[in-house]
């Protein structure tokens, strides 16, 4: 079965989005907290589950606001307002890898001028992550350099903390409704008591 459809699913028989939100902003909040506390040093288990943790969050709660606007609505303005919402996820998402580049841009350059004062900051951003190794061949220079590439990255997974905070609080706002069918009640014909 289709994992997608099989959480629709789940949310159609529980019959509420918003625990599905809730859960998600927690998960994603708690995911992105465990990914800040990654260095060079993470074994790869650590990583791997911190990144599956914060994908179940993520994953539990992406279409949430979908199904909130499809069932809160009336439905003359449920296809104008599924297009904010996409509009909204699609420039979010790209405000904020903008926000983070820059978070994690500027950090580096202070970082490794504080740690490897003969490095210079814009040849490591250029070089990627996969590229540090050739470009510092020096051990204790490329240990400070390597500090101040993970110092950086933690410091984008703070922004995605508050993002997930953020997410938590607005989530209440969706309101707690069943969407479940209700089933029709008939009511009795004349004659009937």
């Amino acid at each position: 079965k289709n994992p997608v459809l099989q959480g629709h699913n789940t949310v159609g028989k529980l019959g509420y989005y918003l625990p599905w939100s809730l859960g998600s902003a927690v998960l994603s909040a708690v995911g992105n907290g465990l990914l800040s506390t990654l260095s060079s040093s993470t074994t790869t288990a650590k990583w791997i589950g911190y990144q599956i943790l914060l994908g179940f969050g993520r994953g539990i709660g992406m279409q949430m606001p979908m199904i909130a606007v499809q069932n809160s609505l009336p439905p003359t303005m449920v296809s104008i307002s599924m297009s904010l919402l996409s509009f909204f996820q699609t420039f979010g998402a790209a405000a904020f890898l903008t926000l983070g580049d820059t978070i994690f841009t500027n950090n580096l350059g202070t970082a490794i001028r504080n740690n490897a004062p003969g490095v210079n900051p814009y040849i490591i951003v250029a070089a990627g992550a996969s590229g540090i190794r050739q470009v510092v061949t020096a051990p204790a220079q490329l240990a400070a350099v390597l500090a101040a590439y993970s110092t950086s990255v933690d410091r984008v997974f703070y922004l995605a903390v508050g993002c997930a905070c953020g997410c938590f609080c607005c989530a209440w706002g969706t309101g707690w409704k069943d969407i479940r069918k209700q089933k029709k009640v008939e009511e009795p014909t004349k004659g009937e008591v």
